[in-house]
């Protein structure tokens, strides 16, 4: 098997789910360098992706600061 074929049988990020089709909008842009940022931190729970959020000044969809359900129900409609 070659090196590519054997990459995608053992690297477990890689699912079709997790390709975005479109360029990712100025906001989508935004919010997933303030994840990397929070997770370069080794900030991996929740609640502190939560905080890291809100600390970060970035709002959540509807305007407000983060919770954890609006966090959750924002990574479900992004992931659609």
């Amino acid at each position: 098997m070659n090196r590519t074929a054997t990459a995608r049988f053992t690297e477990p990020y890689l699912e079709p789910r997790q390709t975005h089709p479109d360029p990712l909008t100025p906001y989508e842009d935004k919010l997933a360098g303030s994840l990397m940022e929070i997770f370069g931190t080794g900030t991996h729970d929740l609640p502190g992706v939560v905080e890291g959020l809100n600390g970060l000044g970035l709002h959540g969809p509807d305007g407000r600061p983060w919770t954890e359900d609006t966090f959750r129900a924002e990574m479900r409609r992004l992931g659609r």
